[in-house]
């Protein structure tokens, strides 16, 4: 019963040190095929997590975009009910012709901004949240590191390549 028990410990332990083998040899060529990739994708990542983080939370002490843009929206607002004039609102009851600026009225057509309607439409809108989602996605965690953790057993360099004779031993 004993030489038996040890001959399953012993083909068990084939099969799982095969399994393992097969494991390193899919986890290098996924880590050669994502490295190009890394290097292409990870700038662009980094650049749209610094432009969102600037629109959303601000930069260096300077207020988020966002924030300026209903600052704005507010101060246009005091201007015109003192009276004064402002440019650079939309016509909002045309839904289809956003890009063009016409002088600021206190009536519901000519009193948004531009830059209040791009803000409406950033935190209120489904094209850009689905746009950030499709990005954040693609670039990973909110660090943009793109990497994919290793299985149990797999060690990295510090480079984060794997180390070739970890984890299990592959000797038969």
């Amino acid at each position: 019963m004993i030489g038996h028990a040890n001959d399953l410990a012993e083909s068990d332990l084939k099969d799982i040190t095969k399994a393992m083998i097969e494991a390193k040899a899919a986890r290098k060529a996924l880590d050669q095929d994502m490295l190009p990739i890394q290097d292409k994708l990870g700038p662009a990542c980094k650049q749209y997590a610094a432009a969102r983080a600037r629109l959303l939370k601000g930069k260096e002490g300077q207020p988020a975009l966002v924030e300026s843009a209903l600052l704005a929206q507010g101060n246009a607002n005091t201007m015109l009910w003192l009276g004064q004039k402002a440019n650079g609102c939309i016509d909002s009851c045309k839904p289809t012709d956003r890009d063009v600026l016409v002088p600021c009225n206190i009536d519901k057509c000519h009193s948004k901004l531009r830059s209040t309607d791009d803000v409406e439409n950033v935190l209120g809108g489904t094209a850009w949240r689905k746009h950030d989602e499709k990005i954040q996605k693609s670039c990973g965690k909110q660090d943009y590191q793109l990497f994919i953790n290793p299985p149990v057993g797999f060690e990295r360099d510090d480079e984060g390549h794997i180390i070739e004779d970890a984890g299990a031993s592959t000797e038969e």
